[in-house]
């Protein structure tokens, strides 16, 4: 087991520099990050200590922080036992600073999976001692933040964990989970020592200023705090995280392919606790949710009551998002409809990967604790370190290199169109009608010529098919976009992109026996392709004119589908190709006028049209 790689990394990341500068500041004197942010609401000073490369350092003990739960009432009764429902926010804390009267902010991870299948590649979980009081809280931000000056507070989410209530991913009461915590460090929500008792718990120690961070569903409630507004937010960074449920899971189609509605999810990985899965009221919500968002796949108001682009207008506290662009779990098409929703005064910031579903620790990891250290210092403490003077947008070209770029999409990216044309191709120019016929499950593949110069793809891609129904059941039509020649990637969709040591760690900050701090190693897993998957979306010919209503399908009528593909940022090298393929769960005619592929390119048309 290894500190870090390096010693000097070690001096870094563990204890404190000797040269730290001691900064102690009242309230009023902290400067903060953006002047439409409000002013913490506490009274007391604030304090850090700077290490010479102007971040905070680790001056405060953690084996000797503060351990606690306060149970926080989220302002709802979903579960129907008559009281309102509390949420259990674990939190460990320096304990120097309320001795000295000095305020502090919170680092918060609001998750469903402490208890089940845990958090990051080693699935750690939480664990108590024989009192209830918390002694190991996974992943590093204890460990890092903690000696630091923050607070850090992982909250079982309503009806997992410790929590009563219920769960409703992306519901009312999973949205309270987080921000009626960050109310409670404010002082507007009242916080318990136990889940069902009277004795008020307050948070003198807080100076009323919250982050956000999580990645997977972790990252989703990351994004919903971001969305509320809620007073004391100050920073969000969202890993791979939902920002529409009906993206995730029904992959913004009414298909016939049976994916999951949010109410299935819950129950397929068993994140509510005991008590929520024998409560009648949770399982009549369930219940509830799963009529809501029907198995025909109409989009109802369920679904857009969990679609948080249409709130990111709302959002003022700091961004900083990361997505895989391999990633089937979540697909990038969660990241980019947000990123280009948000509000122009609103910092942000954006990692896009060659990895899939993957924490950006385990794929990038000293070069992410510092960003999301400088992230938090700059706008939790209001230090000004510069890093919203940085490129906004850092992409992975190949595994383990990346490029900066000053913003997403990148300009000028203008839509491309190539055309489905006779003899298979992609050609800049529309075609004379000619129809294939597609069986079911068959694929028709069409691949340009050789791109005669390097191409930036950056956006979100679409493809529109055209295609006769030769039956009356529903068809599904699927439709993939590849970068067709040699290349060296980390992996294709479905998989991850890297590979976990045995046996070496890395470790980060402060450590006990119990919560140690260290972690296993990974590394980017690398392999040779022939073709590189940009994106994949799938529609039915049922939605073909809305996703709200399912119509009849009709043998002999043509339908023309738009298919959101993923988000992109990708240079398709000179000589390689672009290749469509289309597949469709029923036997139909497939046009081509009128089936095309359009792509964000940058610096204007893949193919000069002659």
């Amino acid at each position: 087991m290894k500190r870090l790689r390096s010693r000097t990394r070690w001096n870094r990341v563990g204890l404190v520099a000797a040269a730290a500068l001691t900064l102690v500041a009242s309230t009023g004197c902290v400067s903060t990050p953006t002047s439409h942010q409000a002013s913490p609401p506490s009274a007391g000073p604030r304090s850090y200590q700077l290490d010479g490369d102007g971040t905070t350092g680790a001056v405060y003990s953690y084996p000797q922080a503060t351990r606690e739960t306060v149970w926080v009432d989220i302002g709802m009764d979903q579960d129907g036992d008559g009281v309102n429902d509390r949420v259990a926010a674990d939190i460990i804390r320096p304990s120097e600073p309320a001795t000295r009267h000095l305020r502090i902010p919170a680092i918060i991870d609001a998750s469903g999976y402490y208890y089940n299948q845990g958090r990051g590649n080693e699935h750690q979980t939480k664990k108590l001692d024989a009192s209830g009081k918390p002694t190991l809280f996974p992943l590093f931000l204890d460990n890092y933040f903690v000696p630091r000056g923050y607070a850090v507070i992982l909250v079982d989410l309503a009806g997992t964990g410790r929590s009563t209530g219920c769960a409703d991913f992306m519901g009312p009461s999973e949205r309270a989970s987080s921000t009626r915590v960050i109310d409670w460090l404010n002082g507007h929500a009242p916080g318990y020592t136990s889940p069902k008792g009277d004795t008020r718990q307050l948070g003198t120690w807080s100076d009323g200023i919250a982050g956000m961070i999580g990645k997977s569903w972790d990252g989703t409630t990351a994004y919903e705090a971001a969305v509320s507004g809620v007073q004391g937010l100050r920073a969000a960074v969202a890993e791979s995280g939902v920002t529409s449920a009906y993206t995730a899971l029904r992959g913004d189609t009414g298909t016939d392919v049976q994916l999951p509605t949010t109410a299935d999810y819950l129950v397929a990985n068993r994140v509510q606790n005991d008590a929520a899965r024998a409560n009648p009221h949770c399982q009549s919500l369930l219940k509830t949710i799963r009529a809501d968002e029907p198995a025909n796949g109409n989009y109802t108001r369920a679904w857009a009551a969990r679609n948080l682009t249409t709130e990111a207008g709302r959002v003022t506290a700091a961004m900083l998002m990361i997505q895989g662009q391999i990633d089937s779990t979540v697909t990038p098409r969660n990241v980019g409809a947000f990123w280009s929703a948000l509000p122009a005064s609103t910092p942000k910031k954006l990692w896009l990967s060659m990895a899939g579903h993957v924490d950006p620790f385990d794929f990038r990891r000293i070069a992410w604790v510092d960003t999301v250290h400088r992230w938090f210092d700059r706008y939790l403490y209001g230090i000004d370190n510069h890093i919203a003077d940085q490129p906004a947008v850092s992409v992975e070209r190949t595994p383990g290199h990346w490029a900066d770029q000053t913003r997403f999409p990148a300009l000028p990216a203008t839509p491309a169109t190539l055309y489905a044309a006779s003899g298979y191709k992609l050609s800049p120019r529309a075609n004379t009608d000619h129809t294939v016929h597609l069986d079911a499950a068959q694929e028709a593949s069409f691949r340009s010529e050789q791109a005669p110069a390097e191409n930036h793809l950056s956006g979100t891609a679409s493809a529109t098919v055209t295609v006769t129904a030769l039956t009356g059941a529903d068809a599904t039509i699927s439709v993939r976009l590849e970068d067709d020649g040699p290349a060296v990637v980390r992996g294709q969709p479905g998989d991850d992109g890297i590979v976990t040591s045995t046996t070496e760690r890395d470790c980060f900050g402060g450590h006990t026996k119990i919560d140690t701090g260290c972690f296993l190693q990974t590394t980017p897993t690398t392999q040779h392709v022939e073709a590189s998957v940009l994106g994949s979306g799938v529609r039915d010919l049922s939605h073909t004119d809305s996703i709200e209503r399912t119509d009849v399908v009709r043998p002999g009528q043509t339908y023309t589908l738009t298919v959101p593909l993923w988000t992109v940022d990708h240079i398709v090298p000179a000589g390689h190709r672009f290749k469509l393929i289309i597949t469709s769960s029923q036997p139909v005619k497939l046009h081509l006028t009128g089936t095309s592929v359009t792509l964000p390119s940058v610096g204007g048309h893949p193919f000069a049209v002659k």
